[in-house]
C-alpha cells in the first residue's frame, strides 16, 4: 500500500516537477544542489509523506543540551512494530554571522571575510534560533526517516521522478536543446561556453544532461550561483 500511494505522490502535480519548460525547478519530492557535479536526493516533503503513508511511526524532538553558546536537540524516529529506532542529532549555535552592526549591537567575535571585509558574529534572536532549530530538525528528520523506508520503494519512486523530469527532454531533444540555448543567451552565456562546461557539444547532450541545464540555468537566472 506505501509502495503505491508513494507512486501515485510523486506523479502528483508539481511534486516531481514539470518537464515542460526551462523555467520549472524540482518539485516538492526532490531536490539538486549545484554543488561540484550536483548533489541531489529525496527531499525533506517526501520523507515526510512516507512517514505519513507508513503509519505506526513516532517522530519526536527533545533538547538533551543547553548553554549560553549552543543548544543541541535530538531527533528520534520509531518505527513501532519492529521497534526500530534511528537517532539524529541537531546542534544549533546561538549566533549569527553579520556584514554590518546595528546600533548598541555588539559582536562577540569579528573575522575578515574572502573579500577582505569584516563579518561580525553576534547573538542570535528568539525568531533567528526558531528559525535555524526548525532547519536543523526538518534536516534531520529527512536524513533519519529515510532509513526506514524500503531500498525497492526509493529506487521506483527516484526512476518515477526522473521519467517525469526528463520527459519533453526525451521526447524532442531537438526543441528542448534550443529553449534552452535560447535562455542562456539571455544570460550572456555562449553555446560554446556550454560545450566546455559539459565537455563535448551540445549535439551529443543526453536527455539527463539537458535537464540538468535547465536546472543550472534557472539557479543563475535566480542568482543561486554564477556561471564560471
Amino acid at each position: 500500500d506505501v509502495r503505491v500511494a508513494l507512486l501515485e505522490f510523486v506523479k502528483m502535480p508539481g511534486v516531481a516537477g514539470s518537464e515542460r519548460s526551462a523555467e520549472k525547478q524540482w518539485g516538492e519530492a526532490w531536490y539538486r544542489k549545484p554543488i561540484g557535479k550536483g548533489v541531489e536526493g529525496f527531499s525533506i516533503r517526501f520523507v515526510e509523506e512516507a512517514i505519513r503513508l507508513m503509519t505506526n511511526i513516532v517522530v519526536e524532538t527533545i533538547i538533551i543540551y543547553e548553554d549560553d553558546y549552543r543548544r543541541q536537540a535530538q531527533v528520534m524516529i520509531t518505527e513501532l512494530e519492529t521497534n526500530t529506532t534511528y537517532r539524529t542529532p541537531v546542534t544549533v549555535e546561538k549566533t549569527v554571522e553579520r556584514s554590518s552592526l546595528k546600533d548598541g549591537q555588539d559582536a562577540l567575535r569579528t573575522r575578515m571575510n574572502s573579500k577582505d571585509r569584516p563579518v561580525f558574529l553576534v547573538a542570535a534572536t528568539e525568531d533567528e534560533m526558531s528559525m535555524k532549530e526548525n532547519r536543523g530538525v526538518s534536516m534531520a528528520i529527512r536524513n533519519t526517516g529515510i532509513r526506514l523506508i524500503p531500498s525497492n520503494i526509493k529506487i521506483e519512486c527516484r526512476d518515477a521522478i526522473l521519467k517525469i523530469r526528463h520527459g519533453a527532454a526525451a521526447a524532442d531533444p531537438g526543441k528542448y536543446k534550443r529553449e534552452i540555448i535560447d535562455g542562456f543567451m539571455l544570460l550572456r552565456v555562449k553555446p560554446g561556453d556550454l560545450e566546455k562546461a559539459l565537455g563535448h557539444s551540445l549535439d551529443t547532450c543526453s536527455p539527463a544532461e539537458l535537464s540538468d541545464l535547465r536546472d543550472a540555468w534557472q539557479g543563475i537566472k535566480a542568482g543561486d550561483f554564477t556561471f564560471n
